[in-house]
């Protein structure tokens, strides 16, 4: 949580009533110098929409996400999560979040979603593909297909999609840091769309202090 926010909307909605000498003693800012302090620390996500009195003052804050590429995740009850994107495929797919778990045991499975956005027209129903890959360089799982049986070519522009895969680890996967990898590819004639990227690590195995973890 970035410190001048951390009170939520009270430090926004005061900083205007504060001089220059304040606000930089108190590490608070306001809607006019949002654009510099965005810009100079992007923040991974920005919370908005849980008060609807809130909705001028965080205008400015959706302003400055959209042209970022920042994607807008609906929280299952209310308000809206605007997510930096994690990785792009051919300027037409982002991946905003993701809900790849830190650790799991040898022969577990966990549901993976990926929150993808469409950003531009896609002509062709692509297949997505996601891969768990040791550091042997060994392919240990993977999942093909439309995402969660969508077709891509009906994804509307600027829509979050998100698609989810049960992820399996094999009973003999070593212990060990995984990368999850994902493309996306033309099923009729196999051509990818952009490269597969890692978009994230998972430790596989008994966690033992720091070197039980991915970097």
């Amino acid at each position: 949580i970035d410190p001048a926010l951390a009170t939520g909307p009270f430090a926004w909605r005061v900083a205007p009533f504060l001089s220059a000498t304040e606000r930089r003693r108190n590490h608070l800012f306001t809607p006019a110098e949002l654009i510099a302090q965005l810009t100079t620390t992007p923040p991974r996500a920005l919370l908005v929409g849980l008060e609807n009195d809130d909705v001028d003052l965080e205008a400015s804050l959706v302003a400055w996400a959209q042209p970022q590429g920042y994607l807008p995740l609906a929280l299952p009850d209310e308000g809206t999560l605007w997510v930096s994107p994690l990785a792009e495929w051919g300027g037409a797919i982002r991946l905003g979040a993701h809900t790849v778990p830190p650790t799991m045991q040898p022969g577990a499975t966990a549901e993976v979603v990926f929150y993808l956005q469409n950003i531009r027209p896609i002509a062709t129903n692509l297949n997505i593909l996601v891969r768990l890959m040791g550091a042997d360089g060994q392919e240990y799982w993977r999942a093909e297909g439309w995402p969660w049986g969508a077709a891509t070519a009906n994804w509307q522009p600027g829509e979050v999609w998100p698609d989810g895969h049960l992820l399996a680890v094999p009973v003999n996967a070593p212990q060990g840091c995984y990368r999850l990898e994902v493309g996306f590819y033309d099923p009729e004639t196999f051509d990818p769309l952009g490269d597969t990227v890692a978009v994230g690590h998972l430790w596989v195995g008994e966690q033992l202090g720091v070197a039980g973890s991915c970097p």
